[in-house]
């Protein structure tokens, strides 16, 4: 069963704007449009706008902020991006710590 591309385009639209945006960084529709390009899709603005609001009645928390370098951006996560760097270096030294004998894990030799 084939996919619509109206639909596709609205989830790449939420891909966009989970993975490169936050308060700090921020996006135009102009640069979503951009940005869709690279998974071989186009939108004007006003469709951009209209998907975007689509998402916002979805439930997506996707905060518009204005003045002369305004966009879009996601207003909340489940995790921060800082949480989740954090709780991937965690994980990453835990395994690193079970499986490196130098470490202390258990293959250490007494």
């Amino acid at each position: 069963m084939a996919v619509s591309s109206v639909k596709l385009r609205t989830l790449y639209i939420m891909r966009i704007l989970l993975e490169k945006t936050d308060e700090r960084h921020v996006m135009s529709a102009a640069d979503v449009g951009k940005a869709l390009e690279g998974y071989g899709m186009s939108a004007d603005r006003k469709t951009v706008y209209s998907d975007i609001e689509t998402l916002n009645e979805f439930g997506m928390d996707i905060v518009q902020a204005k003045g002369t370098n305004g966009g879009y951006y996601i207003g909340s996560r489940e995790f921060e991006l800082p949480e989740l760097k954090l709780l991937v270096e965690v994980h990453q030294q835990k395994e690193i710590k079970r499986t490196d004998p130098k470490a202390g894990g258990p293959g250490k030799r007494t």
